[in-house]
């Protein structure tokens, strides 16, 4: 599943223990830090709160939660050019 984790967690995290309780694990794949482009930074706080808070309960379901930084951030973690 790709998800920014930002809308509809409660239904994310249902479906992370859903799969849990049968045996499954849930991937998740969320942008790194989806709150940068927010102006206002009380908004840019709570959509951290809720996105650190997110990934910590879905790994505590049994949830895989990949966090995937800026394409040039892996391009150049892998030593291409």
């Amino acid at each position: 599943m790709i998800t920014a984790l930002l809308h509809d967690v409660i239904e994310v995290t249902d479906l992370a223990g859903r799969l849990s309780s049968i045996g499954k694990c849930l991937l998740v794949i969320t942008p790194s830090k989806p709150w940068l482009d927010v102006s206002e930074l009380e908004s840019a706080y709570v959509m951290y709160r809720t996105f650190s808070n997110s990934t910590r309960k879905l790994r505590r379901l049994g949830a895989r939660v990949l966090v995937w930084g800026s394409i040039g951030e892996h391009l150049s973690s892998k030593g291409s050019p």
